[in-house]
Protein backbone atom coordinates (compact mmCIF):
# COMPACT_ATOMS: atom_id res chain seq x y z
CA UNK A 1 0.00 0.00 0.00
CA UNK A 2 1.44 3.76 -1.07
CA UNK A 3 0.41 7.05 0.01
CA UNK A 4 1.33 8.87 -3.06
CA UNK A 5 1.16 12.40 -4.52
CA UNK A 6 1.07 11.33 -8.92
CA UNK A 7 2.03 14.92 -9.57
CA UNK A 8 5.36 13.75 -8.69
CA UNK A 9 6.86 11.83 -11.58
CA UNK A 10 8.84 10.01 -9.35
CA UNK A 11 5.85 8.51 -7.03
CA UNK A 12 4.33 7.78 -10.54
CA UNK A 13 7.74 5.81 -11.38
CA UNK A 14 7.39 3.83 -7.97
CA UNK A 15 3.65 2.92 -8.88
CA UNK A 16 4.81 1.82 -12.42
CA UNK A 17 8.01 -0.19 -11.22
CA UNK A 18 5.51 -1.90 -8.50
CA UNK A 19 3.04 -2.81 -11.31
CA UNK A 20 6.00 -4.45 -12.70
CA UNK A 21 7.18 -6.35 -10.17
CA UNK A 22 4.12 -7.58 -8.30
CA UNK A 23 2.67 -11.25 -8.82
CA UNK A 24 -0.81 -10.59 -10.54
CA UNK A 25 -2.38 -11.79 -7.49
CA UNK A 26 -0.95 -9.69 -5.08
CA UNK A 27 -3.32 -6.56 -4.20
CA UNK A 28 -1.56 -3.09 -4.79
CA UNK A 29 -3.76 -0.55 -3.12
CA UNK A 30 -2.79 3.49 -3.67
CA UNK A 31 -4.06 6.31 -1.29
CA UNK A 32 -4.30 10.11 -3.36
CA UNK A 33 -6.64 12.06 -3.60
CA UNK A 34 -10.05 12.30 -5.25
CA UNK A 35 -8.79 14.38 -7.94
CA UNK A 36 -5.76 12.49 -8.45
CA UNK A 37 -7.65 9.58 -8.48
CA UNK A 38 -9.60 10.86 -11.47
CA UNK A 39 -6.65 12.78 -13.17
CA UNK A 40 -4.17 9.68 -13.53
CA UNK A 41 -7.16 7.05 -13.48
CA UNK A 42 -4.66 5.43 -16.49
CA UNK A 43 -2.65 4.81 -14.09
CA UNK A 44 -4.50 3.69 -11.53
CA UNK A 45 -6.49 1.05 -13.55
CA UNK A 46 -4.70 -2.02 -12.37
CA UNK A 47 -4.79 -0.88 -8.66
CA UNK A 48 -7.26 -0.49 -6.30
CA UNK A 49 -7.67 3.48 -4.97
CA UNK A 50 -8.88 5.00 -1.65
CA UNK A 51 -9.27 8.32 -2.64
CA UNK A 52 -9.89 8.70 1.58
CA UNK A 53 -7.26 7.73 4.40
CA UNK A 54 -7.41 4.14 5.68
CA UNK A 55 -9.92 3.27 8.49
CA UNK A 56 -8.87 0.52 10.70
CA UNK A 57 -11.02 -1.57 8.84
CA UNK A 58 -10.17 -0.94 5.98
CA UNK A 59 -6.16 -1.68 6.45
CA UNK A 60 -7.12 -5.18 8.25
CA UNK A 61 -8.99 -6.52 5.19
CA UNK A 62 -6.11 -5.03 2.78
CA UNK A 63 -3.66 -7.21 5.23
CA UNK A 64 -6.32 -10.15 5.07
CA UNK A 65 -6.11 -9.97 1.22
CA UNK A 66 -2.14 -9.95 1.52
CA UNK A 67 -1.89 -12.68 3.56
CA UNK A 68 -4.33 -14.82 1.63
CA UNK A 69 -2.39 -13.75 -1.79
CA UNK A 70 0.95 -15.05 0.24
CA UNK A 71 -0.88 -18.39 1.77
CA UNK A 72 -2.19 -19.44 -2.02
CA UNK A 73 1.36 -18.72 -3.20
CA UNK A 74 2.63 -21.36 -0.62
CA UNK A 75 0.33 -23.77 -1.25
CA UNK A 76 0.98 -23.63 -4.73
CA UNK A 77 -2.40 -22.30 -5.43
Amino acid sequence: MFKLDLRRSHHQAILRRYQELARLDMPIRVVVSPADAERYADLLRDVEVWAHEPTVADLDGFAARVEAADRARRDGQ
